[in-house]
């Protein structure tokens, strides 16, 4: 007993040492992960009007709107489906602009789809990366015949958590 007693009167410090930084460490670690996870991630969802355009970052974004595309652009539909492309203007400031592809959300439901950056000969671009010079951001995307209304997601990187979320006319 006398002996036990000992070792822990020797190790008190260190035990008490561990005891601390054992639950610092897991939450720095933790800490670390999850800042660096949303680090980019936009957190508040800005809706704008429909034909509107909202101001990130020194750029100009917008108008947004979504039209159907021609049967004989070349974009493969499949029974059931249709085709829709977004299309985004956005003007630089004084500092290029960096903005992702276009994403397209279904209002009622939050369903979402991705776009493609179109068949040979498409006109427009799919994102912009340091952007000096307006760009038309044509996107197009294959959606079921029956989805809509739809909203058009974009992010810019700029230093605000704002992601604009384009209310669009449905085609």
């Amino acid at each position: 007993m006398g002996r036990m007693r000992a070792w822990w009167r020797r190790n008190a410090i260190p035990l008490v040492a561990l005891a601390l930084l054992v639950p610092l460490t897991a939450g720095a670690i933790g800490w670390q992960e999850w800042r660096t996870r949303f680090e980019g991630t936009h957190w508040r969802s800005t809706p704008v009007a429909a034909g509107a355009t909202i101001e990130l970052g020194g750029a100009a974004v917008g108008p947004a709107t979504l039209v159907e595309v021609p049967a004989d652009a070349g974009v493969e539909t499949p029974p059931g489906g249709r085709a829709l492309a977004a299309q985004v203007t956005v003007v630089p400031g004084d500092a290029p602009v960096t903005c992702a592809r276009p994403r397209l959300v279904e209002v009622s439901t939050g369903r979402s789809w991705e776009g493609d950056t179109g068949p040979f000969g498409w006109r427009g671009e799919s994102s912009c990366f340091d952007a000096t010079s307006p760009v038309l951001l044509n996107v197009p995307f294959v959606v079921p015949a029956d989805a809509g209304p739809f909203a058009i997601d974009l992010e810019i990187l700029h230093d605000g958590p704002e992601l604009p979320r384009f209310l669009v006319e449905q085609p």
